[in-house]
Order: structure tokens, then sequence, then C-alpha cells
């Protein structure tokens, strides 16, 4: 890893931690945060080089783009990662250089993790993209629970009623007698929609 693509990856990572304003809860979540980031901006793959981990897709460049910035106070990452008070100039100048459509996946992408629980969250992960899950310790009591998991997802109206159909690799219509909720939304799905980008304060830019 050269200075450019830690350059890069602090950019990134800065601007997820801040993204809408919410602190992330724990360095899973980022690291899956970031992961659905590069599946919409495939140029930034080769950048984070996500591989199947422990629990899930993993980066080291992120992990260590993380360790730079709680290191250089920017970002409090005992546990939850958070933006400090001295992040303030360095999230707008990476906000800048990821840009208004990058802010707004990251935000939806952030939105999108921070509403599930740590289960929901694998079993979505290792439902839609299976090649990231092969090195899970937590696969088998995940996947045991996978129908369970997927629907409370769908009723808690995270994903929508196909998406989850599909996760399960089932009929739509074999699906829905499982489903509590049947007014979910048709066109749920990650993302639902784009937030719009904020500042430091978490405030929605115009």
């Amino acid at each position: 890893m050269d200075g450019a693509e830690i350059g890069q990856a602090r950019m990134h990572v800065l601007a997820a931690v801040g993204a809408g304003g919410a602190p992330v809860g724990d360095r899973t979540r980022l690291q899956n945060i970031l992961f659905l980031y590069s599946r919409d901006v495939p140029q930034t793959g080769p950048l984070f080089g996500y591989r199947p981990h422990t629990l899930g897709p993993h980066s080291e460049i992120v992990d260590r783009a993380l360790e730079d910035l709680v290191r250089d106070w920017m970002v409090s990452g005992s546990y939850s990662a958070a933006l400090t008070g001295a992040a303030g100039p360095g999230f707008e100048e990476a906000a800048r250089g990821i840009g208004e459509r990058g802010m707004r996946l990251l935000a939806a992408s952030k939105e999108f993790i921070g509403r599930m629980g740590h289960n929901q969250m694998h079993a979505y992960i290792y439902s839609k993209y299976p090649g990231m899950s092969k090195a899970s310790i937590r696969y088998r009591d995940i996947m045991a629970r996978q129908e369970e998991y997927i629907v409370d997802l769908a009723n808690d109206r995270i994903i929508s009623t196909r998406c989850a159909a599909r996760l399960l690799d089932m009929e739509y219509i074999d699906f829905l007698p499982r489903v509590d909720a049947l007014g979910i939304s048709e066109a749920g799905g990650f993302p639902t929609r784009s937030p719009p980008p904020t500042t430091s304060t978490g405030r929605a830019t115009k």
C-alpha cells in the first residue's frame, strides 16, 4: 500500500464515518458499509481489495485507514466510530473529494446497514454475496436461521419482499405467506433512496 492509496482510503473512511451525521456502530458495520459502496462504485474495488474474512467482507486498507484516523484524533474509535471535534475540515475535504453522488451512496449504505441487527446484517451479506462468506466463523449459525433473519428484514421494511425472495432463492408467490406485513413496497432493497449529502454537523446540504 503506497501513500496515495492510504490517502484515498482515509478519505473514504472519513467520509463514511461522517456521512449522515450519526456514528458507525462498530468496525464490522464500517467494513460492510464500504463493501456495499464499492459494489456501486466499482473503481474503488481495487483500492479496498475486499476479501472473505472471519465475519464477512474485509479490507485491510480500511482497517489501516481507520487506525490512522483514530491516531490523528479525527475519529474516535474505541468501539463505535464517530468524527471528533477536530475532524470538520478534513470531513468537508473528503466529501468534496468523493463528490455529491459518492456521498449519497455512502449515506444510503450507512443508513441501510445501520437499520439492521448484527445477525440480519450477516444474513443479508452472506445471502447476497456468498463468496464473501466462505471464511466466516459465523456462517453456519447465521445460515441455519437465514429465512428468519431475511423475513425479519422484509417485515421491518429494510428490504422489499421481492428482494427477500431473491435472497432466499424462492419464487415470489411462495415467499409471500412467510411475511406478516404484506403491504410492504415492492421497490425496496438497497438503496431505497439516496439521502442528501451532509456537513460535518450532520445537517443536510441544499
